[in-house]
């Protein structure tokens, strides 16, 4: 079995739209050859549903840590 190829996909790709699609116009090329996983960052969404909850993110060195209590909001 071929393993996937993986890439992780932060939030603000997402929100450009002249990058994301030769982006996933490559992705739908490579998935003919082998699996493709995308897995999402999620940063500004993430942020937003936790300003929406009242909670407060925090980070180290630029990456969130993510509180037990707050994974039903980030996930």
């Amino acid at each position: 079995m071929t393993m996937p190829l993986v890439f992780k996909l932060g939030g603000e790709a997402l929100l450009d739209t002249s990058a994301l699609i030769p982006f996933l116009q490559q992705v739908n090329a490579l998935k003919r050859q082998r699996p493709v996983v995308i897995v999402h960052g999620g940063g500004p969404q993430v942020e937003t549903i936790m300003q929406a909850a009242g909670l407060a993110s925090s980070k180290i060195d630029g990456i969130r840590t993510t509180q037990a209590e707050h994974l039903p909001f980030v996930t």
